[in-house]
């Protein structure tokens, strides 16, 4: 249904929700454990979101970016991209927008990047992303991930 929409989204010039369908695929792709996929689609909409300039997008594909970069085992990255979207989350007021699964899988990836980390290195890292300026931070964010990503597991 997500492809679909992204056809038709691309047919008609939209492009804010075809970056929300593609948010949504990276999601999916993270749950399947596609990293690969989960990136390229999360890079897709964090694109397009930057363009449109929707802070509250940016936030979500930001933290999206973040998810995969911890799943496949790169602490340091989902830390300094977990610092980069408190920083747009804090314009908000409500970070992951209050959702309760996106909220515990932040903490989860969180959790994992200190164990991975250390607490030092860790907050070394969420500070770097937090204090960049943001569109230093976004162009951290695409820059490409290199191929065949693992699930972290092996």
């Amino acid at each position: 249904m997500l492809e679909d929409a992204r056809t038709l989204c691309d047919r008609c010039g939209e492009q804010s929700m075809r970056s929300y369908g593609d948010f949504l695929r990276g999601q999916a792709e993270l749950g399947a454990g596609h990293l690969d996929l989960a990136v390229t689609y999360g890079q897709a909409a964090l694109r397009t979101k930057r363009r449109l300039h929707d802070s509250f997008g940016i936030g979500l594909t930001v933290d999206l970016l973040a998810l995969a970069a911890g799943a496949a085992g790169r602490a340091h990255r989902a830390a300094r991209l977990l610092g980069l979207a408190q920083r747009i989350w804090s314009t908000h007021g409500q970070a992951q927008a209050s959702v309760p699964a996106l909220v515990a899988a932040r903490k989860d990836c969180e959790a994992g990047a200190r164990d991975l980390l250390g607490d030092n290195a860790f907050e070394v890292a969420y500070r770097t992303g937090f204090d960049s300026d943001i569109d230093a931070g976004i162009a951290y964010a695409l820059e490409p991930e290199g191929e065949g990503l693992h699930n972290g597991l092996g």
